[in-house]
């Protein structure tokens, strides 16, 4: 038989096989998606992993206004921590936002009178916005003193690097690298009967809180169906190609599917294989490595693995905090995912 025959009738079922949460800023969850055709499960996974890593959008500080302050490495009087230091701390700051409302940019505040910790519980917020771990500290001030900051929030996609602008006295931006997805695996497997020529997707997904992993899966399916039904409008109307539409309503389930499970029948000895085509465009997420050094190289300014490959091993080894056995993992990487190494020297 065909094999494309069976392309558009076979309806895809996700489950959900496990979903946790570590702490209030890691979201586990688990999937299964099946049953795909050989070697579809492979395009659909970089796909999808890729569009998680990179599309969804983030809610985070870009500006603060700190009064008294008259530039970023000023120290405020009774704040144990510089300008500097309270700016580093709001730019981990993980938000929720309400994704049904318009307005892409939102204000803040913190006005609190010493002494006294201060953390992300201080921020005064809009209602369509709330904070994900009420304990991210901010500052600690020793005296009687009056800590206020002026926020701006928004809305961003991918990474939110500022370029240099005229701002108002006192005003700081903020390039903040927060990520909703802070990781994504996934592998193959064989599926059923070994004469029928299926495979089972398995995801891996973790997020930072301000989305469940199930968001974040049906955020990224929205946005590929939405670029390849763009990309059929565009291609079936300049060749007025006239082909029935598959139905791709159905094309994920929730996790509450209650027909027959393929799960238990899945074949390990497929292995998950990716190479990136352009390594300009590759985060250095792509290299999966911990997090610890995953943010030596972003402090660094190395946020793609093509800027990593300008660096020696000699160079890494230079990079504050970032020590041998985090180099060790880095370049374990490079060799295991592309296929590349750094000179020594």
């Amino acid at each position: 038989m065909d094999q494309n025959k069976n392309t558009f009738p076979i309806v895809l079922k996700c489950e959900c096989l496990d979903h946790e949460i570590e702490n209030n800023r890691t979201y586990y969850g688990r999937f299964a998606i099946y049953p795909f055709l050989s070697g579809q499960a492979i395009t659909i996974g970089t796909a999808i992993r890729r569009t998680l890593l990179g599309e969804i959008e983030s809610t985070c500080i870009t500006s603060a206004y700190v009064v008294g302050a008259t530039h970023e490495y000023s120290s405020l009087h009774g704040i144990r921590e510089s300008v500097h230091d309270i700016i580093l701390n709001l730019k981990e700051i993980v938000f929720k936002g309400n994704s049904k409302s318009g307005a892409q940019i939102q204000k803040g505040f913190i006005s609190f009178q010493g002494p006294g910790i201060v953390t992300s519980e201080h921020i005064k917020l809009p209602s369509i916005i709330s904070v994900v771990d009420k304990t991210q500290y901010i500052a600690r001030l020793e005296t009687s003193t009056q800590l206020e900051i002026h926020l701006t929030i928004e809305k961003q996609g991918k990474y939110n690097l500022h370029k240099q602008k005229q701002v108002q006295e006192s005003t700081f931006l903020v390039d903040s690298i927060l990520k909703p997805v802070r990781n994504v695996n996934y592998s193959i497997h064989s599926l059923g009967d070994s004469q029928v020529l299926h495979e089972l997707l398995i995801l891996e997904i973790w997020t930072n809180g301000s989305l469940t992993p199930h968001e974040a899966l049906y955020h990224s399916s929205c946005s590929l169906t939405l670029l390849f039904q763009n990309i059929f409008h565009l291609t079936n109307q300049e060749h007025n190609i006239n082909i029935e539409k598959p139905n791709f309503t159905n094309a994920i389930v929730d996790s509450n599917y209650s027909g027959e499970s393929h799960v238990g029948r899945i074949n390990t000895n497929t292995n998950d294989s990716t190479t990136p085509s352009i390594l300009k465009k590759t985060s250095i997420d792509e290299l999966q490595i911990p997090v610890r050094a995953s943010n030596c190289l972003k402090k660094a300014d190395i946020l793609t693995v093509f800027e990593l490959l300008k660096y020696t091993q000699e160079d890494l080894l230079k990079i504050k905090n970032l020590g041998k056995r985090s180099a060790e993992h880095i370049l374990k990487a490079l060799k295991e995912r592309f296929g590349r190494t750094l000179p020594k020297t």
